[in-house]
């Protein structure tokens, strides 16, 4: 009788221990929203975590790409101006909602797109960038490992050869197998990288300007300016910037969530993503205008020689997959809430994999991409520009921070964020308002503007834009019938 109420208790006991590892592998993975004692990182952690975000080969990319507009001079300000404007403003979108409440960023979209309007905004702002950012990162840490063992054999590097290719199918299908594992392998691999990245950052800077001194540097013209202009080239750089500042919308708020609270949420990306970010490219941009290349994978080894740079290589290999990991995690993370009831039937793993098909055929058979990743960077902020001034103009002004939990997890047919079928229209077509101001101002595959925009950028007014037009209309057409579960006053 003992032994068989003891056997009752211990199954008891496990049943209740299984349970709560279920409720905890739920809330790591966005079904459910995170307890404050669920959660991860601290301020550090966190910094930790955006920091080796921040710091890839993309920073060293951007800051080449500034080189070919303007000199150092003119794009360290133009880093500094822009990089702080996109990430200070991208992150009040995203996560203060996200350390306040613990939510997924794409659960929280509901209660400003609908149900169905937050499955248009995924698709549009992270399945497309996410799966182009993963195969460009993969391309890149296959150009490392090429440049590697060029430098190793003593040969010449092929950054477009089958090393490369095999090399970056490697780099997707590691980063598929550390996902897997959930964001606690995540927040060890950051935690190790990180601070060898930031050494590396200032190593690369020292080289640098032991070859010619700051002051030279400074004084050195563009690579390749575009136009004769200076301050509409200057403008271009800053709005380069402004959409590397934007282009963490889709990540942070999934990131933040695992934040112990709002202040913690916040403000670690202006010095993790923000600093670090900014580092990144002016190292890449003071490496291009003195030694002519724009491409990491070949100016470390121009600058730091062959031991050096085999080491430089290899640090920079593994930011890629640092990145990799963290943009995989957070974008499958807001799949398994958009999704419909099949997808979350999917298992973790095997639905890490199948986003990864798409990477892996961008790797194989489209490798020419990573050399159009500027055009690409800079067409997300028509979108993201415009995601952020709603976020704020939603979060802030019209729900004074306010969210329902109940209704954003709940049965989303009959609950309040259901809108009109699930769609909110007032939010899409501030969407839509907020990018037809972006490519009316400046197109990114001509470069072409009109006059305003070496005045005002292109991003800044998208945001104020959409910010403008979605508060406007959901006061005069949604608040006050109660529609979208807005306060009355």
């Amino acid at each position: 009788m003992t032994d068989h109420v003891s056997r009752g208790g211990f199954a008891a006991i496990e049943t209740e221990q299984e349970e709560a590892a279920r409720n905890r592998a739920a809330a790591e993975r966005g079904d459910a929203p995170l307890l404050p004692s669920e959660r991860l990182w601290g301020f550090w952690e966190f910094t930790y975590a955006n920091s080796a975000l921040a710091i890839a080969t993309w920073a060293f990319l951007i800051g080449g790409a500034i080189g070919l507009f303007v000199g150092p001079k003119e794009g360290i300000a133009a880093i500094v101006i822009g990089n702080i404007v996109g990430v200070v403003l991208t992150a009040l979108a995203t996560t203060p909602l996200s350390g306040r409440y613990g939510i997924e960023q794409f659960v929280a979209l509901r209660s400003q797109f609908g149900y169905n309007g937050s499955r248009i905004v995924y698709v549009l702002a992270v399945v497309v960038l996410t799966m182009g950012w993963l195969a460009v990162l993969a391309m890149m840490f296959g150009r490392s490992i090429d440049g590697l063992a060029a430098l190793s054999a003593g040969e010449a590097a092929n950054p477009t050869g089958i090393k490369m290719v095999i090399a970056a199918v490697g780099a997707i299908l590691v980063t598929w197998f550390i996902v897997a594992k959930g964001p606690t392998s995540i927040k060890f691999f950051n935690m190790v990288v990180s601070p060898a990245l930031v050494i590396l950052m200032i190593v690369m800077l020292y080289l640098i300007l032991q070859q010619r001194s700051f002051a030279e540097l400074l004084e050195m013209p563009a690579l390749a300016p575009p136009f004769e202009d200076n301050t509409l080239n200057f403008i271009i750089a800053v709005e380069v910037n402004l959409a590397a500042g934007f282009s963490w919308w889709p990540y942070i708020g999934n990131l933040a969530r695992l934040t112990k609270n709002e202040r913690t949420a916040f403000w670690p990306n202006i010095l993790g993503i923000f600093g670090a970010a900014a580092l990144g490219e002016i190292v890449g941009l003071l490496a291009a205008v003195a030694l002519g290349e724009s491409d990491p994978t070949i100016w470390m080894t121009k600058i730091a020689g062959p031991i050096i740079g085999i080491i430089a290589l290899l640090f920079v290999a593994f930011a890629n997959m640092t990145s990799m990991a963290n943009i995989l995690y957070t974008s499958i993370v807001g799949l398994r809430q958009v999704g419909t009831a099949s997808v979350r039937a999917i298992s973790w793993s095997t639905i890490l994999f199948l986003f990864c098909l798409i990477p892996l055929g961008l790797v194989i058979f489209y490798p020419q991409m990573y050399d159009g990743f500027f055009i690409f960077l800079v067409w997300t902020s028509a979108l993201n520009s415009a995601l952020a001034g709603i976020g704020i103009a939603d979060y802030f002004f019209l729900r004074g921070q306010k969210l329902d939990m109940r209704s954003l997890h709940g049965p989303q047919e009959s609950g309040p964020y259901r809108f009109w079928a699930g769609f909110n229209p007032i939010g899409l077509a501030a969407l839509a308002m907020g990018f037809i101001v972006y490519v009316a101002i400046f197109n990114p595959q001509t470069l072409a503007s009109i006059p305003a925009f070496k005045y005002l950028t292109a991003s800044v007014p998208s945001c104020l834009a959409a910010g403008v037009v979605h508060y406007v209309l959901t006061r005069l057409f949604a608040r006050g019938a109660g529609w979208g579960n807005y306060p009355r006053r």
